[in-house]
């Protein structure tokens, strides 16, 4: 692929379909503090320390990256779509 295309298969149906590389990240912490993080794609629901809340962390650094003005194209782009992942 070019243009910082990756290929990739939608796993319950075998769909293929391409997305952009965007070197975003996000985790689940706990949000008493305990030590750990976990993948936004793991099925969690309380911190396996203390038993409390969990929230997502986002690397606000790399979202920033991107302007206001980009995430409204991106998401109006989106928007309506039927084209897996966003539909």
């Amino acid at each position: 692929m070019t243009g910082g295309a990756h290929s990739y298969t939608c796993a319950p149906k075998g769909l293929p379909y391409t997305r952009p590389a965007m070197g975003y990240s996000a985790s689940f912490r706990c949000v008493a503090g305990c030590p750990g993080n976990w993948p936004v794609t793991t099925v969690i629901y309380h911190c396996p320390t203390c038993g409390g809340l969990l929230e997502v962390r986002h690397d606000v650094a790399a979202l920033k990256e991107r302007s206001a003005a980009e995430w409204i194209q991106l998401f109006e782009q989106r928007y309506r779509t039927t084209k897996w992942p966003y539909g």
